[in-house]
C-alpha cells in the first residue's frame, strides 16, 4: 500500500507482505486490452459496494521476462558472486498510463468505466511480455483493489462484497 517500511531482509520477512492481503474488497476491478497496430486499447471496469467511496485509478504498464546481469550486494544469496549474470526481471515499470500518477474516479453508480487508448511504449521489448496494471485507492493512499491482465485478454469483473 506505499506506506509501510518492510523490515529486512525481505526475502526472509515474506508475511509482513503477504498478512496484508485481504480476501476480498468492497471494489472490484476488471481489465479488458485490445493491440490495434502499434496502439493499446485499455478498458477498466470498476464496481463499487459503496456508491459514495472516493477513489483514484492508477495504470501502469510493466513488462516480464527481461534478462540483464544484476549487481549483488549479499554474500547469502546467489553464492555470494558480485554479479549475477541472466537475471530475470518481471513486473519492470514501463509506462504510467493514468494521467498525473492517478485519474479522480467519480463514482455514480455501481458501475464505473474508464478508457485509455496509448502507444505501446518505445521500451517494451516484446508486447507479449507485457501486462497492463490497474488499481484503485482510496482518499488516504489504501489501496482498495489492484489486478493485472496479459495484454489481449478480457476479464469479469470481480465480485464485491
Amino acid at each position: 500500500n506505499r506506506t509501510i517500511n518492510w523490515t529486512g531482509p525481505q526475502y526472509q520477512n515474506l508475511s509482513q507482505v503477504t498478512n496484508q492481503i485481504k480476501p476480498s474488497s468492497t471494489v472490484g476491478l476488471a481489465i479488458n486490452t485490445t493491440i490495434t497496430g502499434t496502439n493499446l486499447d485499455i478498458n477498466i471496469s470498476m464496481g463499487f459496494a459503496n456508491t459514495t467511496i472516493n477513489s483514484k485509478l492508477v495504470v501502469y504498464i510493466v513488462e516480464d521476462d527481461l534478462f540483464h546481469t544484476q549487481a549483488n550486494y549479499s554474500s547469502n544469496l546467489y553464492g555470494g558472486l558480485s554479479s549475477i549474470p541472466n537475471f530475470e526481471y518481471d513486473g519492470v515499470l514501463r509506462a504510467v498510463v493514468s494521467s498525473n500518477a492517478w485519474d479522480v474516479i467519480t463514482v455514480t453508480g455501481n458501475q464505473v468505466q474508464k478508457n485509455y487508448k496509448v502507444a505501446i511504449p518505445s521500451n517494451v521489448s516484446n508486447i507479449c511480455n507485457a501486462k497492463v496494471v490497474a488499481f484503485l485507492v482510496d482518499s488516504n493512499g489504501r489501496v482498495l483493489n489492484v489486478r493485472e491482465s496479459n495484454t489481449e485478454l478480457n476479464q469479469t469483473l470481480e465480485l464485491i462484497k
